[in-house]
């Protein structure tokens, strides 16, 4: 029961935080909507047993800032190809990315991460730790190789 209260509290708090919307009614409806959610995943999802599992720590909060900034300025490029596509050369790239996530929630947390950046996305996250990635430029894919993010989830996974 507590599971669920905890969760339904989170997932409301997010909902109202990236609806900005305070009003009576949408914040009933977010609780309703996540109070329903939380329940069914507390059913349909069986507790895991022996896994490491990924737990929402403060860390995680900075972790979701950087990701917003990252997702502001790839979206800038994008738009910049957009505009101007003469200035940069469009060549699509399949590439593995290695990633050093523990548990299977923090490498689904890496890899929608890496699908919400514009300009990439995530197509297979295998056993391994790998992740097959389609970016639209090989720029696009070493900018990924440098990015702090598996590293980042790693540390709100750890703190």
């Amino acid at each position: 029961m507590l599971t669920i209260i905890k969760n339904t509290t989170l997932l409301t708090l997010f909902l109202l935080i990236m609806a900005l919307d305070f009003s009576r009614d949408f914040i009933v409806k977010a609780l309703l909507f996540s109070l329903i959610t939380a329940i069914i995943s507390y059913v349909l999802i069986p507790a895991a047993k022996n896994k490491k599992k990924f737990k929402l720590k403060f860390y995680f909060f900075y972790y979701i800032i950087w990701l917003v900034k990252e997702i502001f300025v790839a979206s800038l490029q994008m738009i910049k190809i957009i505009i101007t596509p003469g200035s940069l050369n469009i060549t699509p790239v399949v590439n593995k990315v290695d990633t050093k996530q523990e548990s299977d929630q923090a490498k689904t947390i890496f890899a929608n991460s890496i699908t919400l950046t514009p300009g990439t996305i995530a197509i297979k996250a295998e056993e391994t730790d790998t992740i097959d990635v389609h970016t639209i430029s090989e720029s696009h894919f070493s900018s990924l190789k440098k990015s702090p993010m598996d590293s980042l989830i790693n540390k709100s996974q750890k703190s």
